[in-house]
């Protein structure tokens, strides 16, 4: 759902800028709940932003045994995917397997433009792109059209859902 799978569409927010350079980092110390909800909260789609106790929720699992001071290493994920790109793209590029992307359209960090790049870089995958309001949290702001959209591609390829081979049984 929603991964940045290409660095070339996936376009971090400021706060994960600011974390993932080694001179800023320590900035985040000074984050707060307001610094956090506005951040956080401009990931999701207009429609479907989270409550004000779901943000305060966020909030506090984020600070929990000091987990914000563990956001910087976390984040090296971004320059990771840049370095691994090829191998990463090209695992799914020669996948064996089904894949299938959830994407909400609304998404800020992986903007529109990465549909089309899923599409011209893995023709063999699926994508279901929900309703022009979900945003980077498409699990979160529309639960049920994620399920349907998973129990959908389930449905496509299991092997249940195939019609058995001429003379099978």
């Amino acid at each position: 759902m929603n991964g940045g799978v290409f660095p070339e569409t996936n376009f971090p927010v400021l706060t994960q800028r600011i974390l993932i350079n080694p001179w800023l980092a320590p900035l985040g110390r000074l984050s707060n709940y307001y610094t956090f909800s506005n951040s956080f909260g401009a990931v999701f789609g207009p429609d479907t932003q989270p409550s004000s106790m779901d943000f305060v929720d966020f909030y506090v699992l984020v600070r929990w045994n000091d987990g914000q001071d563990v956001l910087p290493g976390l984040l090296q994920y971004v320059a990771e995917r840049r370095v691994n790109r090829g191998a990463w793209v090209g695992a799914l590029q020669q996948s064996t397997i089904p894949v299938h992307m959830i994407y909400g359209p609304a998404d800020v960090v992986n903007p529109p433009p990465f549909v089309d790049r899923y599409k011209e870089l893995l023709p063999q995958a699926t994508i279901t792109v929900l309703d022009k309001h979900i945003g980077h949290y498409p699990h979160w702001e529309a639960p049920m059209s994620v399920l349907m959209a998973y129990f959908g591609f389930l449905e496509k390829v299991s092997p249940l859902a195939q019609a058995p081979a001429p003379g099978k049984t």
